[in-house]
């Protein structure tokens, strides 16, 4: 017989218990204390992923009440978020001329789950094309800064209200909003994590096809950033007030008012830095650049680049399989542009660089560069000028 069967040892112990009820109070109170916070913590940690993969996969989503999942399904109600929507680089994610160009080289699945990441995007692709050729693919924009009329059908939505505002049916938003009327048209669910950067790490921040190389380190670079007192989020730079604007590398005034600069004639140099930016300058795609250029003798010749490089000698071979149309390439696991970094220029959060600029120079001149030297030879892509400095006397920064 145990020890616990025995009569007398059972009173003692409910006997000591009622003595000290408080005792017990404290006990189960404790424990329904600890897991309350337990929930409330799994309640409130943030979940930034919601379904992307960094291009793996396309993103499933249900719409809410049964509706669409196009943005203009959002704009009889939304109609100030859907106008600045319409307006941005998000919406071009698909359409762009620059993308679609680099798509039909390279056909990577990948490139269909960031540009139009929802699955019935990925649907209305089909099947994936065949790579073409390198050169030109398609005819630039009328107007690159000024995006066109949204074409019928989700694909051309890119980045759209779903993508980041729709899972399970339910509406994600990053605070409560309680309706003008009372009432809600569909299920809201509070997801603090839309405004943790992390969450715009999902599609700007990701690596080369089989490779350990990055491609973008935009979160990255914010991080360290962070880490060295740097103040804003994503979401304070680019949604400023909530609104959704995504303003960035195609907004020609905001570049140029975050460029810092200075020419100093003593020396013939001139110095850069970025200013208010969280990130390298530039970030993002891996062929924007800046370059310095000089006026010497009537023209204009680069005289420094500033931006990431990269060296790759499986290019030369690859692009020679991709000329040929009836070559069995695998389009879901090689990628073209599989390469090794060999420098980053770019300007860094609170660094200063020095160019040298030649003593005959008359003036120097610094542009944007978006894409390969090929696109703006075409008019896929053309630079943005940023500035230009006479060198015949100081110019401080603006």
């Amino acid at each position: 017989m145990s020890a616990w069967s025995s009569p007398r040892r059972r009173a003692a112990f409910w006997g000591t218990i009622g003595a000290v009820p408080s005792l017990a109070v404290v006990a189960v109170v404790a424990v329904v204390v600890v897991v309350v916070l337990f929930v409330a913590a799994a309640q409130a940690a943030p979940s930034p992923s919601l379904g992307f993969s960094a291009g793996a996969a396309p993103v499933s989503v249900k719409p809410a009440n049964g509706g669409s999942l196009s943005a203009r399904g959002c704009a009889a109600c939304h109609a100030e978020v859907y106008a600045d929507w319409s307006t941005t680089r998000h919406r071009l994610a698909w359409d762009n001329a620059v993308f679609q160009d680099g798509f039909a080289r390279e056909p990577l699945p990948r490139c269909i789950h960031c540009h139009a990441p929802l699955a019935a995007q990925r649907a209305a692709v089909g099947s994936l094309p065949r790579r073409k050729p390198p050169g030109i693919t398609v005819a630039p924009a009328a107007d690159l800064h000024a995006p066109p009329p949204i074409e019928a059908g989700l694909l051309h939505e890119g980045i759209s209200c779903a993508v980041c505002h729709i899972r399970d049916g339910a509406i994600l938003v990053a605070k409560a909003v309680q309706p003008k009327d009372q009432t809600p048209m569909h299920d809201v669910r509070v997801t603090p994590s839309l405004r943790d950067p992390v969450f715009c790490a999902n599609c700007h921040q990701f690596g080369f096809s089989g490779s350990s190389l990055q491609m973008q380190t935009t979160y990255d670079e914010w991080q360290r950033y962070q880490a060295g007192g740097g103040e804003g989020t994503c979401q304070s730079c680019h949604m400023p007030g909530g609104r959704h604007l995504f303003r960035g590398a195609w907004d020609v005034p905001l570049l140029r008012r975050s460029l810092g600069w200075r020419f100093t004639p003593s020396t013939h140099t001139l110095s850069l830095w970025s200013k208010e930016v969280g990130h390298h300058y530039p970030t993002g795609d891996l062929f924007r650049h800046l370059t310095v250029e000089a006026d010497v003798d009537g023209g204009w010749q680069e005289i420094a680049r500033l931006g990431r490089t990269y060296g790759d000698p499986v290019v030369a071979a690859d692009d020679r399989r991709a000329s040929n149309l009836d070559a069995a390439v695998d389009t879901n696991t090689t990628d073209l542009h599989a390469r090794t970094l060999t420098s980053d220029t770019s300007l860094r959060p609170g660094e200063t660089q020095g160019i040298a600029v030649p003593v005959n120079a008359r003036r120097v001149r610094v542009r944007y560069h978006y894409a390969e030297e090929r696109h703006e030879a075409a008019g896929v892509a053309e630079p943005a000028l940023l500035l230009t400095v006479d060198t015949g006397s100081p110019s401080p920064s603006p």
